[in-house]
């Protein structure tokens, strides 16, 4: 699994979207960070992830808004949490309001680099 310290998504879906980075807790709940700003097609947005609020090593995914639309979490590829990490995960966004589909893309050193810039 991946160790990160930020997660991407980048959104070329066809609608404008939000996101927020999930994480399961010991009691079996789901804890999150804050979303994102709502943003449109063909940019991107990232959450730098910070400890304690995000334990150590724990397994993470994003979950995407899409507005007007679904919401759905990226829970079957997900990444470890690595406060010391400047390796960041990148998502990609597409498909339409009600059919969101996110794909990891795999680690990059820099959210620069995630936004291909």
């Amino acid at each position: 699994m991946q160790r990160v310290g930020q997660i991407c998504c980048i959104n070329n879906g066809a609608f404008d979207m939000k996101f927020r980075v999930q994480w399961k807790e010991g009691g079996g709940g789901v804890k999150h960070t804050s979303n994102t700003k709502v943003y449109p097609t063909g940019q991107t947005e990232c959450i730098v992830l910070k400890g304690p609020e995000v334990p150590q090593g724990q397994p993470l995914w994003p979950r995407v808004t899409a507005i007007a639309g679904e919401s759905k979490a990226a829970s079957s590829e997900p990444v470890q949490f690595d406060n010391g990490s400047s390796q960041v995960a990148t998502y990609d966004v597409t498909g339409g309001t009600m059919n969101v589909t996110i794909t990891l893309q795999g680690g990059s050193d820099s959210a620069e680099d995630a936004a291909g810039d």
